[in-house]
């Protein structure tokens, strides 16, 4: 699997913004422990040692992190099965140098290297090789409340860290996580096995966002090759919720009965922007089964692709089906699922008795069959399956009936390619071939959400959807991969954008250098309420994505701020797609997914240019150095993104938090002045909002004056910042403000 590099400015932005600090914070929406206590161990017991120091302090002292030198065989911890002492305090394992390694004994010696009971554990530059245990968790088994991190810290690109030939005779080959949160980010299961969940085992109440993963080679002997998630009811009135498995690769996993993937046994998992290559099961399911009650929300299967080759090194090709949903409801959006030429041993695409909507889905068999003939699903006389349009199949057991449904005779597809990926042929019938809006569905409780009908972005991180046929409608292509339709970004789509129908809230955009750029949306809560998110992306094509926007809570305005109680969040991820530089009679897109539980929707909504930093043909301000966003040290979590405009104005946008702790912004009026070194800005806020979303109604708004800003230019990365408020309960103050981002195509003076 190729992982993303991620630039340099991504160590600049943690350190001065705090905006993408400790993932696993942002993941679980908890402030990170922030004391914290190093220790160096080079031996076995300097590790067992550094693990009581954690365990006296308890679950609420500092943060140990142990720094291990060297690589390490670990032995049984008296006849406890685990290597190490129980986890119950904050405990951060890192590996100092390359190629750091736990090794245990192997099969047969029956212990594993952590276990858990409450508190924090996380997991970085590391590899986990050769554990065995006779009951769950061959190499950490996490329980009771513990927060589970195995990544910790922005990687520079490549895998953080490792699980190699761990085994379990129970659940969990690799992890094992009861009643537990756990963040995985930047990984690889390989060689790993267990009776049910060959890699990574999830039950009870524990919720789990795994990213950027590799599953290689692991095996089940039931259920679930490399993860089996399950969740009983705790609370009979409460279901388990919220699993989220993004940017994985799984390749040659194998269980014995269900799931060669994944076996899941709970609703509300989304599986999203996935490749799933070489998997097989002994009974069905190569790649996922789905065996959620009833009555559970739905699972989803988003932006994923599914393949399966004739040059399997385990020569065990699927013979069954991909995809096996015995029960409970699930929605394939926006999917390729491909199976080479027609053999009598290959499989179906998706076999279904619960209820199944298909969504702009690439469903392609390579199969000369009849029209008719059951060849890409089968519903055993259910009636499981229902379309809501978009898709592309090459034939009609998907009861494909939607008048935006397609069948076809000959694969939509081009040959994998290297990295396993299929694109659109050329001319492709699946080529905008789906919605251009957001649809709707059951959320398992009643209520319908919204859903973006092909995500923010496609299978290889091109910003999506786009408008391949020029006529200003951005719409889906089917499947995983989408076309892009316009040319590469340049220096002039620095600016701030919003939606004409959407007016009071909008997007600042800066590239920032490396092939990043730093958005950040103003909006509304989804009941009210001011709103904004800042995230670090990619400039991909024509497009800039970002997997996570991030909010913040926890702050308050005026001399009380505490950065250290500000938490972080993660809200959503977003894509922004332009056809053209100038962004105002051809729109760009925006699209918005919600995380969920996070309090926000998917949205879609045009993008047009509102100002520019450098202009499409390479003009800017004398003053353009000066643009950027702007933070005063010991506050993180307010700041402020100024934009000098080609035509001689600024804008202004200044965010941090309302007196009773709620996030506030406000931004430039009529009546700026820039006076020399000086500007100053009359500043609005919104004294009545809208909501985020479908509900969002302009004419809620009403905009009222806050007070003024005054930016005075001390230097190239220097300024300092007066605010005078005029609303009641803001006290105003005077800041020392530092550079955070300098706009890409603009530079300071010498």
């Amino acid at each position: 699997m190729r992982h993303r590099h991620r630039p340099p400015v991504y160590r600049l932005l943690r350190d001065a913004l705090q905006i993408l600090v400790l993932c696993a914070a942002a993941v679980l929406g908890t402030a990170p422990a922030l004391a914290t206590q190093t220790v160096q161990v080079s031996t076995e017991q300097q590790l067992r040692d550094a693990i009581e120091l954690a365990n006296g302090q308890g679950p609420l002292g500092e943060t140990v992190v142990i720094e291990v030198l060297n690589s390490l065989q670990l032995t049984e911890l008296g006849q406890s099965g685990t290597a190490t002492p129980v986890i119950t305090g904050n405990v951060s394992v890192v590996g100092i140098g390359s190629d750091i390694t736990l090794s245990g004994g192997g099969m047969g010696s029956d212990f594993r290297a952590f276990a858990t009971a409450g508190g924090r554990f996380n997991l970085d530059n590391l590899t986990l090789q050769n554990f065995h245990s006779s009951g769950d968790g061959g190499c950490v088994a996490v329980t009771e409340g513990t927060l589970f991190g195995a990544f910790i810290g922005l990687s520079e690109g490549g895998t953080r860290v490792r699980f190699v030939m761990c085994h379990a005779d129970g659940m969990g080959g690799a992890i094992f996580a009861d009643d537990a949160e756990v963040a995985l980010i930047d990984f690889r299961f390989e060689q790993c096995s267990a009776a049910f969940g060959g890699a990574l085992a999830l039950t009870g109440g524990a919720t789990a966002r795994v990213e950027h993963g590799v599953f290689i080679g692991n095996r089940a002997s039931q259920d679930g090759g490399a993860i089996y998630a399950a969740g009983e009811r705790k609370d009979p009135a409460v279901l388990v919720r919220g699993r989220v498995f993004r940017f994985c690769e799984f390749e040659d996993n194998r269980s014995e009965r269900f799931g060669g993937s994944i076996d899941l046994r709970n609703g509300d998992n989304r599986i999203e922007y996935s490749r799933l290559r070489r998997g097989s099961a002994g009974v069905f399911g190569c790649y996922i089964n789905n065996n959620a009650p009833a009555d559970a929300p739905p699972n989803l299967y988003y932006g994923s692709q599914y393949l399966q080759s004739e040059d399997d090194p385990s020569g065990q090709l699927c013979g069954n089906t991909y995809l096996e949903i015995p029960s409970g409801d699930s929605w394939l959006a926006a999917n390729t699922l491909h199976r080479v030429p027609d053999r009598a041993d290959l499989p179906r695409l998706i076999d279904s008795t619960g209820q199944t909507t298909l969504a702009g889905n690439v469903l392609d068999s390579q199969s000369p069959a009849p029209p008719q003939a059951k060849v890409n699903c089968a519903d055993f006389g259910s009636g499981a399956f229902a379309s809501a349009g978009g898709n592309v199949g090459t034939d009609a057991s998907c009861f494909l009936i939607d008048p935006s449904d397609q069948l076809v005779d000959s694969s939509p597809l081009l040959a994998p390619d290297a990295d396993g990926v299929a694109a659109l042929a050329p001319g492709s019938v699946a080529v905008e071939s789906g919605a251009s809006g957001v649809l709707l569905i059951d959320d398992g409780g009643g209520s319908a959400r919204t859903l973006l009908p092909c995500g923010y972005r496609d299978i290889r991180g091109l910003g999506r959807p786009q408008d391949a046929d020029g006529d200003g409608v951005y719409a889906c292509d089917a499947g995983a991969w989408e076309l892009q339709a316009g040319a590469d970004l340049t220096l002039g789509h620095s600016g701030i954008y919003f939606d004409p129908l959407r007016s009071g809230e909008g997007y600042f955009v800066e590239r920032i250098g490396g092939g990043a750029a730093l958005v950040s949306t103003f909006t509304y809560g989804l009941n009210g309420g001011m709103a904004w998110f800042i995230g670090v992306g990619r400039i991909v094509g024509n497009s800039v994505v970002v997997d996570d926007m991030l909010g913040t809570r926890g702050g308050v305005f005026g001399p009380g701020l505490d950065e250290t109680a500000i938490e972080r969040f993660r809200v959503g991820s977003l894509s922004l797609v332009y056809s053209d530089c100038e962004a105002t009679a051809v729109p760009g897109h925006h699209a918005f997914a919600a995380e969920p539980g996070a309090g926000f929707e998917d949205v879609a909504t045009a993008a047009v240019r509102l100002a520019s930093v450098v202009s499409c043909d390479g003009q800017s301000s004398p003053l353009a150095w000066r643009s950027g966003a702007w933070f005063p040290p010991g506050r993180s979590g307010e700041g402020l993104f100024v934009q000098y405009l080609p035509d001689g104005r600024a804008v202004l946008v200044y965010y941090g938090y309302t007196p009773a702790g709620e996030q506030f912004w406000a931004f430039a009026g009529d009546g700026v002045t820039i006076v020399g070194d000086v500007l100053t800005v009359p500043l609005l806020y919104p004294a009545s909002t809208t909501r985020f979303g479908r509900n969002f109604d302009a004419s809620e708004i009403d905009l009222q004056p806050f007070g003024t800003l005054t930016l005075t230019q001390t230097g190239c990365n220097t300024a300092q910042v007066v605010l005078a408020p005029t609303l009641d309960g803001y006290v105003g103050g005077s800041y020392d403000y530092v550079r955070l981002t300098q706009i890409e195509g603009t530079a300071c003076p010498p």
